[in-house]
């Protein structure tokens, strides 16, 4: 961003505003493990070996998935309350191009690669596979897990992984969101705390207009 669009008071603010959003993840940061021996990041064929084996040794295995783009206590809870349900967690996170798909152009805020790497260090997570369709059927049906785990106001009828999960055997299991968490919710206190302190910095420097945190270079 050039001088004239980012004043040094304003420079200053946004240095503030890298602690609110520290302050925003630490409830996150609290709960974050060291790597178990879990798996990882891994590809879906080595996805597919993993639970033949966890199962052949007479383990439950779970499968979940999403988006996980900024990844908040909300998400870290619902991962918990999924791997509570069996032995093992596998989780599938949609690929760049799957999220921009559902989410819009504008999303993910963070590459799938980063997704997918943060997901695979806490403790509650086994194995972490990137896929890139709309919905984890495909993915449902290659893993062949016990347990199939979604989040949200979704009923089984609701689900369009309900289909694979039958036709696999896996039992669905709703688990409620943490109220007021979301990445929705983040981004929007994000763009409002940054607004708000860039009015403060503007506010001796008639001619000015704050510029929302999307439309700054």
């Amino acid at each position: 961003m050039s001088a004239r669009r980012l004043p040094i008071p304003l420079a200053a603010k946004v240095d503030e505003l890298v602690d609110d959003v520290r302050t925003l993840m630490g409830d996150l940061l609290g709960q974050v493990e060291e790597a178990s021996e879990g798996s990882g990041v891994v590809l879906r064929q080595e996805a597919i070996k993993l639970v033949r084996a966890w199962r052949g040794d007479g383990l439950k295995v779970v499968l979940t998935n999403g988006c996980f783009d900024l990844l908040h206590t909300g998400h870290v809870r619902y991962l918990q309350a999924a791997r509570a349900l069996g032995d093992r967690l596998v989780v599938g996170v949609n690929s760049d191009e799957s999220v921009r798909k559902l989410k819009g152009a504008d999303r993910p805020i963070l590459p799938e690669a980063e997704r997918a790497e943060v997901l695979a260090v806490l403790r509650c997570v086994d194995a972490v596979v990137v896929f890139d369709e709309a919905t984890a059927s495909d993915l449902m049906l290659e893993l062949a897990p016990d347990i199939y785990a979604k989040g949200g106001d979704y009923t089984p009828d609701s689900l369009p992984e309900t289909p694979a999960a039958r036709r696999v055997g896996a039992r669905i299991a709703i688990l409620p969101f943490v109220d007021g968490r979301s990445t929705t919710s983040l981004i929007a206190a994000i763009e409002k705390s940054f607004l708000a302190r860039q009015k403060e910095a503007l506010a001796d420097r008639p001619g000015q207009e704050a510029v929302p945190l999307k439309n700054n270079p």
